[in-house]
């Protein structure tokens, strides 16, 4: 209900207050009916919170430590398949940045992570052991294709000798 704590664009004259320093006013019960919520819903939410925006560190702190991360999950899932990321630092900046660029917060990710990674799942699934290591392109987020596979070096056979 992003909508309902914008505060209006100053008409000319003086800006107003920086978001942090000014202070948080409480949700009035009518002006979430006027925003559309019904009565029935709203006289069953006790206490209604305006909340900060989360920040780029606070969204790869999420990325990083939750839980759920589906980055490590999709990071142990490589790894199971023999694949490691190369740039695994650069990847968590570009989801974090995109994440703040949409205003998708921290629900956004999960969607964000999957679409990246789609097409590199398709590639090492049908090509088993074939790849070591991926490195991210910085255009992922917009092409899922943007990423380079390093093979495995194959083994040297020895040569045996014969009689």
């Amino acid at each position: 209900f992003q909508e309902l704590y914008e505060k209006p664009k100053p008409k000319i004259g003086y800006a107003e207050q920086d978001e942090k320093t000014e202070p948080k006013k409480a949700i009035d019960t009518d002006k979430l009916i006027n925003y559309g919520i019904k009565r029935e819903l709203v006289g069953r939410l006790p206490i209604a919170v305006e909340l900060n925006n989360l920040g780029k560190e606070d969204l790869k702190e999420i990325i990083i430590n939750s839980d759920q991360s589906e980055l490590a999950a999709t990071v142990v899932t490589l790894r199971q398949l023999g694949v490691e990321v190369e740039n695994l630092e650069e990847v968590i900046d570009i989801i974090a940045e995109d994440a703040l660029n949409k205003k998708i917060g921290a629900r956004g990710l999960i969607f964000t992570i999957n679409n990246m990674f789609q097409e590199l799942f398709y590639e090492i699934g049908n090509n088993q052991g074939t790849y070591k290591t991926v490195v991210i392109g910085n255009n992922i987020i917009n092409d899922n294709r943007d990423f380079v596979l390093k093979k495995t070096k194959a083994k040297k056979r020895k040569k045996v000798k014969q009689g």
